[in-house]
């Protein structure tokens, strides 16, 4: 068998080829590398959101609840959320007012990154009508445990849903304010 002199040539420069590009490969300098990310600072360790709520008819409702947060650990964040509630309810023979205000002291750990389980405290100051009409108020603590979603919409921001089981809820108690023991909390978060 015959080989052309162009083929040998050709193979033998592949082979050279072969045998020294590991030498060359080897040479050459290493990607620079990036310096490690840095921790947040404690400035952006903050998030700050909250809720507002209205509602106009038979019965008008307007609620306010800042909330301030802090990331204590990548999983891991707490806040508070101070919230203050006005009802006017004309659907009886004479329109009653009330008006409620407390605070929410909250621990959230997310299990993924948009799955979180919540712990939550509750101071709550309210009104509740009497039979004549007249209002009295009262105080109660709750303690409140359940998961939620949260869902970034921008750099810094996200929307979360929650649904919380009240621990401290009594249903014989004809002056609760709530009407369940299961409580759904919605809001939205901007960290600056």
């Amino acid at each position: 068998m015959a080989y052309s002199s162009s083929w040998v040539r050709a193979s033998l420069l592949f082979v050279l080829m072969l045998l020294i590009s590991p030498a060359v490969f080897a040479q050459t300098s290493p990607p620079p590398s990036t310096p490690p990310p840095q921790p947040p600072s404690v400035k952006d360790k903050f998030f700050f959101g909250g809720g507002l709520g209205l509602s106009f008819g038979d019965v008008d409702y307007v609620e306010i609840a800042p909330l301030v947060g802090y990331r204590f650990h990548p999983k891991m964040d707490g806040g508070v959320q101070p919230f203050y509630r006005w009802v006017n309810d004309s659907r009886y023979a004479e329109d009653v007012t009330t008006a409620d205000y407390g605070v929410d002291l909250f621990v959230r750990y997310f299990v993924v990154p948009t799955i979180f389980v919540q712990g939550e405290y509750e101071f709550l100051n309210y009104e509740y009508v009497l039979p004549t009409f007249q209002t009295e108020r009262s105080t109660t603590n709750s303690f409140l445990a359940g998961g939620g979603f949260s869902q970034p919409i921008g750099k810094g921001a996200g929307f979360f849903v929650s649904l919380l089981y009240n621990f401290s809820y009594d249903s014989s108690d004809p002056t609760s304010p709530y009407g369940d023991a299961w409580q759904v909390q919605a809001g939205v978060t901007a960290g600056f």
